[in-house]
């Protein structure tokens, strides 16, 4: 079966694919955890960012897997994690060009397989296919699923303790703080959701206020405090 190491390596770029759930595949064998030794960056220095300001990953500049990394999506969210062309949609076209810087940055082939996941119908289907894969040593690197997934995955020990993970740096600001102090049982934790998922930004909203209305009706309070 494939090591811990390189499944888990591969969820800690800042360059990461966009994920309603990250889930590492249980395998047997072990790595030890390695350690970043960078510190955590503030993001204040231009020293951190690259060419298109954006800030870096900490991995090491030579990183070269040279392998083919399998990874399961949902078929009815996966064109929220990744475009297989180029189209006239631009959000798409983003995901299909980061998946692409990927690849190149750690010198990777994704190979996508969709599947038919839902939780409604498909669910112990589902299930019954990932814990064969990994008991016949064929396991996926990765599985991008609805959100009730992880929590069984994991009950039925077909998923990885990504907190023993090499490289993967959880105080870093792609990461929601709120997701991964909550998600964690006995210091346990099985899944990743990062910030950039396009099904996160549609559902973004906005709330205006007047700020003469507040003046009229002196409200002393911030309105940020009070959202």
């Amino acid at each position: 079966m494939k090591k811990v190491g390189l499944i888990t390596r591969l969820l800690c770029l800042l360059l990461a694919l966009a994920m309603l759930g990250v889930l590492a595949v249980s395998c047997a064998e072990e790595e030890k955890k390695t350690p970043s030794t960078k510190e955590q960056s503030t993001g204040d220095s231009t020293a951190d960012l690259d060419e298109n300001g954006f800030l870096k990953d900490d991995l090491p500049e030579d990183l070269n897997f040279g392998e083919i990394v399998r990874i399961v999506v949902s078929e009815n969210q996966k064109d929220q994690v990744y475009s297989e062309e180029l189209t006239e949609n631009v959000i798409h076209n983003a995901l299909y060009q980061r998946y692409l810087t990927v690849e190149e940055r750690l010198g990777i082939e994704i190979e996508w397989k969709d599947m038919d996941a839902t939780w409604n119908n498909q669910r112990n289907t589902f299930f019954q296919h990932i814990q064969s894969t990994n008991e016949s040593g064929d396991a996926y690197d990765a599985l991008i699923l609805y959100n009730l997934m992880p929590g069984a995955l994991a009950a039925k020990g077909q998923l990885d303790n990504l907190g023993d993970a090499p490289y993967i740096d959880l105080t870093a600001p792609w990461w929601p703080d709120d997701f991964v102090n909550e998600i964690v049982v006995n210091d346990m934790l099985y899944s990743l959701v990062e910030s950039s998922s396009t099904g996160t930004l549609k559902n973004l909203h906005g709330v205006f206020f007047n700020n003469q209305l507040l003046e009229d009706k002196q409200i002393e309070r911030s309105p940020y405090d009070m959202v």
